[in-house]
């Protein structure tokens, strides 16, 4: 047989590439296929004895190596599970600021941290996160110009895009601004995308912001120092629901601001309370009937938000100001469906 078109030197390199690629424990492989395999892809020409030599160095070298008897040898000690593998390609498919082409790429490569025989679980699973994928491949740029920027104690400029109504079209546009004074403080990935915390430096007030990274672009580092504000800033208010969502959460969880809240509910809500504001509840059944007197450490725009969103099954019990803050907003409401 002649010569092949690598040298064999590297054919101990080749074996472990075989062995990750084509082998685990229910896919061995003989030493006479390693042969045929070296032949085939890499043009080494090696005898069955060689092959036994190659292992038996592989595994003086630490790797675990698994000899099954005539139905061959396997490699054992992979970086990663199957099943961690698997954890990392939800974590991507789910992740809304790794655009859709980057997290088929993604999927791909970790995929082949594993065997050809892995099959992840997206093949039988479906996201309900595509449709909401950002269309921006600028978010990995980003991080690691905010994350300099931060270490460096520097400000920041970029233009950032928010969708807005407009006469012209039936659908949402983009509409951008540009910010040109930025003093980052930290990003913060909440509900499966990236916001940058940060002060906006405007000509008469200094704001906080919480901007999607995915909505940032054309991103520079100013050499400006970045600047602390007074503490009587301004909270910049957004017309984004989401905007809203998120900043109320991450007044109560992150920045404190949060008050005994006590509610009464629905025994059917308990699940849903916990997973929304966390297991120091202390609950007690209200006198033989469905109903749960919850109380709890919550801000209080996420609490009346939570009893919106469960009007027919929600009371609030206190505090006071927030029952009648409530009432009031139940009342605008039921005014503006009343109108004819």
């Amino acid at each position: 047989m002649d010569e092949g078109f690598e040298p064999k030197k590297l054919a101990l390199l080749r074996v472990l590439q075989i062995l990750k690629t084509e082998t685990d424990e229910d896919h061995p492989i003989t030493q006479e296929q390693i042969c045929q395999k070296l032949w085939d892809d890499y043009g080494i020409v090696m005898r069955r004895q060689a092959v036994a030599y190659q292992l038996l160095l592989l595994e003086r070298a630490g790797y675990d190596i698994v000899f099954d008897g005539r139905r061959g040898c396997y490699i054992n000690d992979r970086e990663f599970l199957d099943m961690e593998l698997r954890v990392l390609i939800d974590a991507v498919l789910n992740s809304r600021y790794i655009s859709e082409k980057d997290s088929r790429d993604l999927v791909k490569r970790i995929s082949g941290l594993s065997s050809r025989f892995f099959r992840p679980a997206d093949s039988h699973i479906r996201t309900t996160h595509t449709r909401h994928k950002t269309g921006s491949r600028e978010v990995y740029r980003n991080i690691e110009l905010i994350d300099e920027a931060i270490e460096k104690g520097l400000q920041i400029r970029y233009r950032y895009s928010v969708y807005t109504y407009s006469e012209q079209h039936t659908e949402a546009v983009p509409e951008s601004r540009v910010r040109e004074a930025v003093s980052p403080r930290e990003m913060i990935l909440y509900n499966h995308r990236y916001y940058l915390r940060a002060y906006a430096h405007l000509p008469q007030k200094t704001v906080m912001i919480y901007d999607k990274l995915d909505h940032i672009s054309d991103l520079k580092i100013l050499k400006t120092p970045a600047v602390e504000p007074a503490k009587n800033f301004h909270e910049e208010d957004y017309p984004s629901v989401e905007y809203q969502t998120f900043h109320t959460f991450l007044d109560g969880m992150m920045f404190g601001n949060s008050r005994r809240v006590e509610l009464l509910i629905d025994h059917r809500l308990v699940d849903e309370l916990i997973d929304w504001f966390g297991k120091d509840c202390i609950l007690s059944r209200m006198d033989h009937t469905n109903w749960i007197k919850a109380s709890f450490q919550a801000h209080w725009m996420a609490v009346k938000q939570w009893a919106l969103l469960h009007m027919n099954e929600v009371e609030i019990l206190s505090p006071e100001y927030l029952r009648k803050s409530f009432v009031r907003k139940l009342k605008i409401q039921l005014d503006k469906y009343q109108q004819e």
